[in-house]
């Protein structure tokens, strides 16, 4: 079993910048003007760039900061990479969009053309902010990346959803389709051959946590308070 970028570890992959994906952002840069701008390159085609070049990926989704936004959407029209124009078109986000693990910045890899820095997010929370969604090319990416890197184990994207379990607190998105939740029950079959119960094995021990570490802060706070009373009498 292949054991590639756990997701306990930052990722260093090697970028392809020949694929179809990588060819649409350089065009993309080619046109931007020199200075430092921060672009994060998420869905299925850092997967494309990074893992295989063959998995396909009709879009290139980027994130990129909220004051750019009419700035980059103009920009990827011109060069006739936005949709209906270009057979692997670009779709530019604002940054929120990218909904994933909180920890996702600590382990992403970062490249630099020019003042450009562009971020690959690891496998791992690109496979999380899939399941916002989850269609049948999000199961495909799911298998992918297990089938190269060997990860996610189960108790691996349980560990994560745990600590990223605020990604539950959306129930049910009226106009996107399906919850968090439910798509946490429709992946579990279909990756990990079981049924799982997202109350008990990933919110409420990710809410412990939580609620733990702020009892911990309070404690310590409580007391640091206390000590300066006391302090503050005797003198």
């Amino acid at each position: 079993m292949p054991n590639l970028f756990p997701p306990s570890e930052p990722w260093t992959p090697t970028i392809d910048w020949d694929s179809e994906a990588g060819q649409s952002i350089l065009r993309l840069i080619s046109a931007l003007p020199n200075k430092p701008i921060l672009l994060t390159i998420y869905g299925s085609a850092p997967l494309q760039m990074t893992l295989d070049n063959s998995f396909l990926s009709a879009d290139v989704d980027i994130a990129v900061p909220y004051d750019l936004g009419i700035e980059m959407q103009d920009a990827v029209k011109s060069l006739g990479l936005s949709y209906g124009q270009s057979k692997c078109y670009i779709q530019t986000t604002p940054e929120g969009a990218f909904r994933t693990s909180p920890k996702w910045r600590d382990r992403c890899f970062t490249h630099k053309i020019g003042e450009i820095q562009i971020r690959f997010p690891h496998p791992v929370d690109i496979l999380i902010g899939k399941m916002n969604r989850m269609e049948e090319k999000d199961f495909k990416a799911f298998q992918l990346v297990q089938s190269i890197t060997g990860h996610p184990s189960e108790n691996e994207l349980i560990k994560e959803l745990r600590e990223a379990v605020e990604l539950y607190s959306l129930g049910h998105y009226q106009e996107w389709g399906r919850s968090f939740r439910q798509n946490t029950e429709i992946l579990w079959p279909r990756i990990y051959g079981r049924k799982i119960d997202v109350d008990q094995e990933i919110i409420l021990p990710g809410e412990t946590t939580i609620k733990n570490a702020y009892k911990l802060h309070e404690t310590g706070l409580k007391a640091s308070l206390k000590e300066i009373g006391q302090q503050s009498r005797r003198g």
